[in-house]
């Protein structure tokens, strides 16, 4: 008899065990932005202050991050605790470097060598390089039927095996053709891709129901003072882009916008 309840105990775990799944982690998506990155970074920077479930003692499994482009790089360098300040700064010291502040073409070709040295620079040195284990990034495929048809999938990228790849990654995500180096493609792993974000569609970032999504186009303040996407900006309007965008989320949060990452 004891047997029998033994195997009737066991088929009872089995079933209740598998009618309860595992819940899916809240999902944080970061589409691109251009220049706008560091409004999206400054979000970032709030949402770590404020939501627990950011902090770095907590596992890498309590959220997931989708992002494609610039918001691929807001994704990345939060991820490893990459401060929007140091990471500003680094940006502001290579741009010196270039006198790109009075360069006629502006970041024109010259992007992606800078974009590449500087996550090279923030990111952790390959010894102690560390891959991540929630992080997505999107790319399109540089493909015809991808660059003609919003409905194909995106490729995404969620395993990376050293700190280069991770980069080559970011450097696909982010590739606006000619812009950032001349070249119409990028490679990543052999195979060439452009930005993530073209005709990239909501369903790409992640499960809906889990998805909460970083934008600047509802920030009015923003909206007042917008200019060109890539356009070149000063020194002080890359903080106040900061700024903005910690202050736009603080609104989001006081509305209940990111309840998806309030502790249960």
């Amino acid at each position: 008899m004891s047997r029998q309840f033994g195997l009737l105990f066991c088929l009872l775990s089995i079933v209740f065990t598998s009618s309860y799944p595992s819940p899916v982690p809240p999902n944080l998506a970061i589409p691109g932005g251009g220049i706008y990155y560091y409004h999206l970074a400054g979000q970032l920077k709030h949402l770590r202050e404020v939501y627990p479930i950011f902090d770095l003692s907590s596992p890498p499994s309590s959220y997931t991050l989708h992002g494609a482009s610039a918001g691929a790089l807001a994704a990345t360098l939060w991820n490893y605790d990459v401060s929007i300040e140091d990471a500003t700064n680094e940006a502001i010291r290579l741009s010196d470097e270039i006198d790109l502040w009075n360069r006629k073409l502006g970041l024109y070709g010259i992007w992606g060598p800078i974009i590449r040295s500087w996550l090279d620079t923030l990111l952790p040195p390959p010894s102690t390089f560390i891959p991540p284990t929630n992080l997505n990034l999107l790319l399109t495929p540089a493909t015809f039927p991808h660059l003609t048809d919003s409905s194909l999938p995106r490729h995404k990228v969620s395993t990376f095996n050293s700190k280069e790849d991770l980069i080559d990654a970011n450097m696909a995500s982010v590739h606006l053709p000619l812009f950032l180096d001349n070249s119409l493609t990028t490679e990543f792993q052999s195979k060439p891709y452009i930005d993530g974000s073209f005709q990239s569609t909501p369903l790409d970032y992640g499960p809906p129901e889990t998805t909460t999504f970083l934008d600047y186009e509802g920030d009015e303040k923003l909206m007042q003072s917008r200019g060109g996407f890539v356009k070149l900006i000063s020194r002080d309007g890359v903080w106040d882009l900061i700024e903005l965008g910690y202050h736009y989320a603080r609104l989001k949060s006081s509305r209940g916008d990111f309840r998806a990452f309030e502790s249960k």
